[in-house]
């Protein structure tokens, strides 16, 4: 099957809409969206943008997944809802 070896190219950019259901899960479907689209957009342009091999673009599509998933669980952590940072 053709597809076979971009099969972590698939996950990547499945993992990246995922970063939708951090938000939607605080009931915050507005910022659900956004997360969804930012999380499809940067691991997908990653993941089906270069010409690294699956070992290296798998280990930076997990960080940029996880920066981004860190820097929601940063945002909810004073008060639980999405605050402008502090030195906004």
């Amino acid at each position: 099957m053709p597809w076979r070896g971009d099969r972590w190219r698939w996950w990547l950019t499945a993992a990246g809409g995922a970063l939708a259901l951090l938000p939607l899960g605080q009931g915050a479907p507005t910022v659900a969206v956004l997360a969804g689209i930012c999380g499809l957009l940067v691991i997908s342009a990653w993941a089906w943008g270069t010409s690294s091999g699956r070992v290296v673009g798998v280990t930076v599509g997990v960080v940029f997944i996880a920066g981004q998933a860190g820097a929601f669980v940063a945002s909810q952590w004073s008060r639980g809802l999405v605050a402008a940072p502090w030195f906004d």
